[in-house]
């Protein structure tokens, strides 16, 4: 991380206003003051990259716990002296400074209670060459099943690995397999221990129903990650998609609703969102298939599908009279994908 220059000259600055209030004051200073000078100072020199070290983060919460604790300790003494000479301004200022804190709290406590919301905030807040709150945002919006969204969120950051592994991701999700599976192989060639790129790789291929190719970059793992219990069971998830996928028919325009529900079934448990879409719209729409059929391709719809999309399929469900008990709970399932704008 390299701060631009008049960040670093108005640290400078600030450097030297408090050593030069520090020395005016230095024999009135307690030594309770000068210890809580000296751990607030250590705390903040650490993460200023005055000595540069490889962390591209400047400022965050994490980083203000020691020197507000410091803080607290220097101004203790100020604030009795305050307290024993004016109590009534000692007094109005106690009650301001714990009204200010209450606000700033609550605010901050609200963003916090949303991480679409948090991480909206980092990235007003930094430059794009600082990934990780584009990343994080990203990876926080994919958890809504917002991909498109996400794509767009790391689209605007330098390339980093993490980064990068977050892009094939959403890729993936919003039909662009093809991209995301050379994206996840020139990672892997670059990295080949960026364990979370093989994994994601090794699922993409049971997606494309490139069983044979998924087994052997399974096969290829490092002994002690095939023995991770995460991975036994991925292998064991191919073998069962491979055996039901053989048991399927060929895909055929005029193929009965049950049918294409096992077939969005079986793309909906490898996470091959595009394909689970399309057949679960399909058969949400489809009049032949059975009420719990259409509902559960409506269930989701309403957690994977675009808003509109989601949106669309909930109100034909409604004015068909479909899963009166039901739909309260998928609008708000689609609600809280969004709540946030």
């Amino acid at each position: 991380y390299r701060p631009s220059a008049w960040l670093a000259v108005l640290g400078f600055g600030v450097v030297v206003l408090a050593g030069f209030l520090t020395w005016r004051q230095r024999r009135r200073l307690s030594g309770y003051q000068w210890m809580a000078l000296g751990l607030g100072s250590t705390a903040m020199a650490m993460v200023l990259h005055i000595v540069p070290f490889d962390v591209n983060v400047v400022a965050a919460d994490r980083f203000l716990y020691l020197p507000v604790a410091a803080l607290a300790i220097f101004v203790a003494p100020l604030a009795e002296r305050l307290w024993q000479r004016h109590r009534r301004i000692g007094f109005a200022g106690g009650l301001l400074l714990i009204a200010l804190f209450a606000v700033a709290t609550s605010l901050r406590v609200r963003t916090w209670s949303d991480d679409v919301a948090l991480w909206r905030v980092e990235v007003a807040h930094v430059d794009p060459a600082n990934a990780i709150p584009y990343n994080e945002l990203g990876i926080a919006l994919i958890h809504r099943a917002r991909y498109a969204e996400a794509l767009e969120v790391v689209d605007q950051v330098r390339e980093s690995a993490p980064h990068l592994v977050t892009r094939a991701t959403c890729l993936d999700k919003v039909g662009r397999r093809g991209e995301a599976i050379a994206l996840l192989r020139s990672i892997v060639e670059n990295e080949p221990g960026r364990v979370l790129a093989r994994i994601n790789l090794i699922l993409m291929a049971a997606r494309e129903r490139q069983f044979d190719d998924a087994r052997a970059m399974a096969d290829v793992l490092p002994a002690e990650l095939r023995s991770r219990s995460d991975l036994r069971a991925l292998r064991r998830q191919i073998e069962e998609a491979a055996a039901e996928w053989a048991t399927l028919p060929p895909a055929s325009a005029d193929e009965a609703a049950a049918l294409r529900a096992r077939r969005a079934t079986w793309f909906e448990r490898l996470g091959a969102i595009p394909e689970a879409t399309a057949l679960w719209s399909s058969v949400v729409f489809d009049h032949s298939a059975d009420e719990a059929t259409r509902l559960r391709g409506a269930t989701f719809l309403a957690t994977q599908a675009p808003q509109s999309q989601a949106r669309a399929v909930l109100a034909t469900l409604a004015e068909q009279g479909l899963g009166r008990e039901a739909l309260p709970s998928l609008v708000a399932a689609l609600a809280a994908r969004f709540e946030e704008d």
